[in-house]
């Protein structure tokens, strides 16, 4: 993304762009340059923004009383970070600071889960194989979006309304947000009423489509930009997705 008024030389993955305009004081301003940033890089309007941590994450699905996913294919991540340990020594000497990870395990199948357990099946990002990396990473979360979509379905088709008002009020405590309830109601009303079931669609750009410019652009991170830098196609590419 551009360099911030703040970090005139900064270039950096879009991902960091909210840390960077954080100011506690001023979270309206931090939304819109957030907001601002991914619609230019997507070519569209931002209409509103959330940011959900760790702890919200797992605690709406435990208010959910869980979710179903299915493992399509499993895998072992070996250096999945380990709680209270990211700044641990090793000692003795651990060249691979291995006492810093833990094992993660998803064999294949269909699994009742947590929140804590999801939260380590979306964060996961060394297994190895085509199961490690970022687009794994995303494809899974993919997965336990639409997870969250059905039990919630389940749930208004079952008229919990008491499980629904327990939803909306930890959301409501925990969620950072740029709008109002009252915003997005008349909408949330007509879906979940509806009596139909709706799905949710994704898409996920494959490595090839993406290419790693020099470290040194970057201040040496890794970062991925579209073939060619070409951002018209990417958003053309985008336009047509929503299509």
């Amino acid at each position: 993304f551009p360099s911030h008024d703040r970090y005139p030389d900064i270039r950096d993955k879009i991902n960091s762009v909210y840390a960077y305009s954080l100011n506690d004081d001023h979270k309206t301003e931090s939304f819109a340059y957030t907001k601002r940033h991914f619609s230019n890089i997507l070519g569209m309007n931002i209409d509103s923004m959330i940011v959900v941590d760790f702890a919200t994450f797992e605690s709406v699905i435990d208010a959910l009383d869980g979710i179903t996913i299915t493992v399509k294919k499993g895998f072992i991540d070996q250096y999945f970070p380990k709680e209270g340990a990211e700044n641990e020594e090793c000692i003795p000497y651990d060249p691979d600071y291995g006492c810093r990870y833990v094992t993660l395990t998803f064999p294949k199948g269909t699994y009742e889960v947590n929140g804590r357990v999801a939260l380590n099946f979306v964060r996961s990002r060394h297994a190895e194989g085509e199961s490690g990396g970022d687009f794994s990473r995303n494809a899974r979360q993919q997965i336990v979006i639409s997870a969250i979509k059905d039990k919630v379905y389940e749930i208004v088709k079952k008229h919990n309304i008491s499980k629904l008002f327990e939803i909306v009020r930890i959301l409501d405590s925990q969620i950072v947000k740029d709008y109002k309830n009252s915003d997005y109601l008349p909408l949330a009303r007509k879906i979940l009423l509806s009596g139909k079931t709706f799905t949710v669609k994704s898409h996920i750009f494959t490595p090839d489509y993406f290419e790693v410019p020099p470290y040194e652009e970057y201040d040496g991170k890794y970062v991925l930009v579209p073939q060619n830098e070409d951002y018209s196609k990417f958003k053309n590419d985008i336009n047509k997705m929503l299509q």
